[in-house]
């Protein structure tokens, strides 16, 4: 009796002190979640601020740039209209800033482009490279993921990081102008392609619609065509490892109509002046959010999007003359607060030939 109850003893005392419990539970998984107060900094060892310095910018700088190549090297396919078979070869120079939506920095875009009018329509190919650098500092938002599903929940930090970023690249935008028949309407499509090459390397593709209504009215010497157009262009960006996160590939998008009024003055029977007053509207008001993943510290990494003004207005004024059988311009553009081009300078040499 004394030695079994000596056994017994001596069983429990080993149980409790040296041997693994025979019925413990599994230990409950740790929540880091639960030791970082709201508004706080992440650990030192959670690398969130600072990031997204590449992948959001890039893709607006990208679209940014697109925009500008459809809307300014290729924005006034009312003055390259030729009579019917007639050829030109137009080459075009823009520089300007960009200094809108936190952006800080230069744009310069050279373009040549090939027109043929075949009678019933006018067919434009225009090929041209971009270079853009900019820097900016930014204010948005990284939301972290617990990556334990038993416990799950999301944390939120205000993010602020400065981004220097070069783009260049050539594109190509093919185009057809056509004239409703019995109207002075001319319905204008044009494409742009456009790979540029930044780190990471983006894709860029568009597209337009636009309608004249050519020399629609006319005060004095002053003629006037009202337009408007709509504007889709998509960005994709690669995948790339800034610090270590892991960024998924990433796209944006822009929907954008504009309208507004050319006028053209003949100040003489070989000089023209130019202006042009323009409206804008963007129908997303935020660029898409970034994914990012570091499967070491936590789950899922998402940096939201990038606050956008989405209604601006532009206003161009310029002057082109005839040179023997060509056409040369110069204008100078500007536009309110927007994910646009600030303002820049245009000049073109147009020869004809038939």
């Amino acid at each position: 009796m004394n030695n079994t109850r000596f056994l017994c003893s001596l069983f429990f005392l080993l149980n409790v002190f040296m041997l693994p419990p025979l019925y413990a539970q599994p230990a409950p998984p740790f929540n880091a979640f639960e030791f970082i107060p709201s508004g706080s900094q992440l650990p030192s060892d959670i690398p969130v601020e600072g990031l997204v310095t590449t992948t959001s910018p890039n893709a607006i700088l990208a679209l940014i740039n697109a925009d500008h190549v459809l809307e300014s090297s290729n924005g006034y396919p009312m003055r390259t209209l030729l009579e019917p078979g007639a050829t030109s070869f137009e080459v075009t120079g823009n520089l300007g800033r960009n200094d809108h939506q936190g952006l800080k920095g230069n744009f310069g875009n050279g373009q040549v482009r090939f027109a043929y009018n075949l009678g019933f329509a006018q067919f434009n190919l225009a090929a041209g490279g971009i270079w853009s650098d900019n820097t900016a500092l930014r204010t948005s938002s990284i939301r972290v993921t617990n990556p334990n599903p038993d416990i799950g929940g999301t944390l939120t930090f205000p993010n602020t990081y400065k981004t220097a970023t070069t783009l260049h690249g050539a594109y190509v935008t093919p185009e057809i102008i056509a004239r409703v028949p019995g109207t002075p309407l001319h319905v204008t499509l044009t494409g742009l392609y456009f790979p540029g090459e930044i780190n990471p390397n983006v894709t860029t593709l568009g597209g337009r619609v636009r309608a004249d209504w050519l020399n629609a009215f006319k005060i004095g010497k002053a003629s006037f065509t009202p337009y408007g157009s709509y504007t889709y262009v998509h960005t994709k960006v690669g995948r790339f490892l800034e610090k270590t996160v892991l960024w998924d590939k990433d796209s944006d998008h822009v929907n954008l109509v504009r309208y507004g009024i050319d006028a053209v003055y003949r100040l003489h029977p070989k000089i023209n002046l130019l202006t042009r007053i323009e409206g804008a509207h963007r129908f997303e008001g935020n660029s898409n959010n970034d994914q990012g993943l570091n499967e070491g510290v936590m789950g899922g990494i998402q940096g939201l999007g990038q606050a956008y003004t989405q209604d601006w207005v532009r206003g161009g004024v310029g002057v082109e003359g005839k040179l023997g059988k060509s056409l040369a311009g110069i204008m100078l553009n500007a536009t309110s607060q927007g994910p646009v081009t600030s303002y820049w300078l245009s000049i073109s040499y147009k020869p004809t030939f038939k």
